[in-house]
């Protein structure tokens, strides 16, 4: 018998991976990713966290957002419902999991072996039905290369392990974030073109545009590559996935890399850009309630100068820059 088959998803956010995690799991059962799409718990391992539900105190600034996530926490450890991030496919839960059971793997300590626990027994429930296993949490882009490192050896001896990432646009990427945090109360009274152009400036060393590590794309790509080996790594790019003349192809790239034949592609609120007047598609509030206002001509040509080497690495890890891109 072989090993069982674990998909990370790496992100990055706000680049249509609730889409892609629909196509696969939901549009087609190919990828199972257990009570949440986002576990968040290599990334927490990383960082050194006792446990997920740190995260409810810490990242959470107004009442709204940490009741949100405290009930999703309650739905993920009283559990015997619905996974919270996909209201389908819970029959496949139901029945099969304690609330200590699940609190096992979230909370105190962490571990690779909690966490190759809670894959395979997830694996029993579904297999014959779906054929992988996911995780799909977006703090996978930003796992370091001695933590994965660390990680490895022993997650190989249990998975067969591939991993996908999708690409948008970086300065429409961040601006879709910047919305989503000025939404949530996180930076005051600004508005989305102010905070966006706070960001924008921030430099590191030699003038390097710093905000976000999960910004710059070729790095991500590089370090799974490194880790995972390049046969096993594979990219995409939001504007070519989503694009309906290539729909076809983009099918069949998947297909291929996932051995799993993909006949469809979920909706996807960013792909046409239609900004704060986004589609309203079912299971991607996430997405069309992320921008309030539009980018501007002129906002984008001030994002770019501060952030025109992400394009640059991009091409030169790739070879070319994507149509869509850098206009």
């Amino acid at each position: 018998m072989g090993k069982i088959k674990l998909l990370l998803n790496v992100g990055t956010c706000f680049s249509a991976t609730s889409p892609f995690h629909f196509t696969t799991s939901l549009d087609h059962k190919c990828v199972w990713t257990g009570h949440v799409k986002e576990p968040a718990y290599l990334y927490s391992m990383m960082m050194g966290k006792k446990q997920i539900r740190e995260d409810v105190g810490v990242m959470c600034k107004n009442g709204k957002d940490k009741k949100y996530l405290e009930k999703m926490w309650f739905e993920i450890s009283e559990f015997g419902r619905k996974p919270p991030s996909l209201d389908v496919h819970s029959e496949y839960i139901e029945g099969k999991w304690t609330s200590d059971q699940v609190n096992e793997f979230f909370r105190s300590p962490l571990s690779v072996e909690k966490y190759i626990r809670y894959f395979t027994r997830h694996w029993e429930n579904v297999k014959g039905i779906f054929e992988w296993v996911g995780d799909f949490d977006n703090g996978n882009a930003v796992l370091s290369t001695p933590f994965m490192l660390s990680i490895r050896d022993e997650l190989l001896e249990h998975f067969d392990i591939k991993v996908t990432m999708q690409f948008r646009d970086p300065i429409r990427r961040l601006f879709s974030s910047c919305n989503k945090n000025v939404k949530l109360g996180y930076e005051g009274e600004k508005s989305p073109i102010e905070v966006m152009e706070e960001w924008v400036s921030r430099k590191g060393a030699g003038g390097r545009f710093v905000f976000e590590d999960n910004a710059y794309y070729s790095q991500i790509y590089e370090r799974h590559v490194e880790i995972w080996g390049k046969e096993n790594v594979k990219a995409f790019v939001m504007e070519e996935f989503w694009n309906p003349d290539r729909e076809k192809e983009q099918l069949e790239i998947l297909s291929d890399f996932m051995n799993y034949k993909f006949t469809k592609i979920h909706e996807n609120c960013y792909y046409p850009d239609m900004g704060a007047n986004a589609p309203r598609y079912k299971h991607l509030g996430d997405q069309f309630s992320s921008d309030m206002v539009d980018m501007t001509d002129e906002l984008y040509k001030m994002c770019f100068s501060h952030m025109s080497e992400i394009y640059s690495d991009f091409k030169k890890t790739f070879g070319y820059i994507p149509d869509e891109w850098g206009k």
